[in-house]
């Protein structure tokens, strides 16, 4: 069964092979085109063990090492019914990988000296509980306590089963209210998406304008991601890549890109493809939208339960900085090696039941 741990690791491994100096370097003695060869198919082996083994539609590959040709594969089907394949610029649901915008846009806002990482949530969602006691640093590390939306029964088969209804934050928040917090603010690291919605509601609280918005204006444009955006209606514009999910392994693939954006928003809402990533994955790591003041607080990592640390709105695998990002059809993963300025980005266009389950779909 492939399921989100497995593709987790799948993406680590490959992380750790590519940087592997025996996969990316041939014989120092061979000229630099067969050098570039033998990382490229090494590379692509890799790839088809991955996408056989798990019965994976199509996958996008990218790596950039510094000062050396990047290695980009795409290959499979973009679309499994007419039979189109696969092509790198296209673009894809990028899931979680969302938080690392928004969390990037309230850390923005500290700059401005507009909020603070020591403010309390009971200044922005008094009815939240622990309101008083939750700082937007909880937040944006997920050690705020509060509970997953998608942790609720009826949200969760709504979620799964009506995939263009409208939904608005603060009816999650009514979901979110009817339940008792995990733990005690800051008492230990647990992943909720009810966090990333609070902070979408924050921003355009703080800002007055509507989240995507600010995310064109403080990101997007000034990075030039044309591809990158936080869409309100549930179809991918342009050409896009077909995202499908199985309901169990013996199941046919079932076509899941439409969807309605608001049922993740500011948890997993965004869309983007693999050169805008390359670009926002070095950003994000180095980070060059922010002070360097702003930049070490993101970086203070709280230890998980899944293998990795997690800062403000990012994840550290190994030293590996980035983010990670699952939503019906898609799996992602961005990540950037500061040492050796190497960028890896994965995209498959394929997610389980189970994997959305574990992961609580974003």
């Amino acid at each position: 069964m492939l399921t989100i741990t497995k593709l987790l690791i799948i993406h680590i491994v490959t992380i750790i092979l590519i940087l592997s100096r025996g996969l990316l370097y041939a014989n120092k003695d061979t000229n630099i085109s067969n050098d570039y060869n033998v990382s490229y198919n090494k590379v692509d082996s890799i790839i088809n063990i991955t996408m056989t083994n798990h019965n994976i539609p199509g996958t996008i590959v990218g790596v950039w090492l510094y000062k050396k040709k990047p290695i980009i594969i795409a290959k499979g089907k973009a679309n499994i019914k007419t039979g189109k394949n696969i092509k790198s610029h296209l673009k894809v649901r990028i899931g979680s990988i969302t938080k690392s915008f928004v969390t990037t846009i309230i850390l923005q806002l500290v700059d401005e000296g507009k909020v603070s990482l020591n403010d309390r949530l009971y200044k922005f969602l008094p009815e939240i509980p622990n309101s008083k006691e939750i700082t937007i640093r909880h937040l944006c590390n997920h050690t705020s306590g509060i509970f997953n939306y998608l942790d609720d029964d009826e949200c969760w088969n709504s979620f799964n089963n009506e995939l263009l209804r409208k939904w608005t934050p603060h009816e999650i928040l009514k979901i979110t209210i009817k339940h008792k917090p995990y733990c005690k603010p800051g008492e230990r690291w647990g992943y909720s998406n009810t966090n990333a919605i609070i902070l979408g509601i924050i921003i355009e609280q703080l800002t007055g304008n509507r989240l995507e918005e600010e995310i064109n204006k403080r990101i997007c444009k000034p990075l030039n991601l044309s591809n990158t955006y936080l869409p309100i209606a549930p179809f991918i514009f342009g050409e896009y890549c077909h995202g499908y999910i199985k309901k169990n392994e013996n199941d046919t693939f079932e076509d899941v890109s439409i969807l309605d954006p608001s049922m993740a928003w500011a948890a997993g809402g965004m869309i983007s493809n693999l050169y805008d990533l390359n670009k926002w994955a070095s950003v994000l790591a180095k980070g060059d939208l922010l002070s360097n003041n702003m930049y070490n607080e993101r970086l203070k990592w709280i230890e998980t339960d899944r293998g990795f640390k997690h800062g403000l709105g990012i994840i550290n695998y190994y030293g590996a900085y980035g983010f990670d990002g699952l939503i019906q059809g898609y799996n992602t993963c961005i990540f950037f090696l500061p040492y050796e300025k190497a960028t890896i980005i994965s995209l498959f266009n394929i997610s389980t039941i189970e994997q959305v389950i574990e992961y609580s779909c974003i």
